[in-house]
């Protein structure tokens, strides 16, 4: 099924857009994964995510101790991911394995945290296979879990 894409305006298969559960009538999101991408990559997309985030501190509605519970609870309800990303962590930290320059999917080169390091994220697709990941920019890693349907503590 072809469905028009509402940003760029081209017909694309339905493979190239996001499942939208709730509210739209095709039972996709109007606009495509790449227009979707390239709006994430934005000066004002990131503009508009800090502010909300700042204003989320001032507002305290961002509570640590309930992130850290949070974060608690996510490590003992999946001891595999916490074993997975423990051994890849002691391989990058062995040399045994290297963190790439740029994403695998995008193929761009993120930009370094304020400390240095690198901002790419290792997505696991088999928690049984630790040393397997896929190296990930965080505007993809967010689409690729958006696309498996599920949440950062749950992936």
């Amino acid at each position: 099924m072809l469905i028009s894409c509402s940003k760029c305006k081209r017909m694309l298969l339905t493979e190239n857009f996001r499942k939208h559960k709730t509210s739209r009538k095709s039972g996709f999101f109007s606009w495509c994964r790449s227009c979707e991408h390239a709006s994430f990559q934005t000066d004002d997309y990131r503009a508009k995510r800090n502010a909300y985030h700042r204003q989320e501190r001032l507002d305290g509605r961002h509570n640590p101790e309930r992130d850290r519970r949070n974060s608690l609870n996510a490590r003992r309800r999946f001891p595999e991911k916490q074993r997975a990303r423990r051994e890849l962590r002691r391989a990058l930290d062995a040399g045994e394995l290297f963190r790439p320059i740029s994403c695998q999917f995008c193929g761009e080169a993120p930009v370094p945290a304020k400390d240095g390091r690198s901002t790419l994220q290792a997505h696991h697709e088999d928690y049984a296979k630790p040393l397997e990941v896929i190296w990930l920019c965080i505007a993809c890693h967010a689409l690729e879990r958006r696309a498996r349907g599920t949440k950062c503590a749950e992936q």
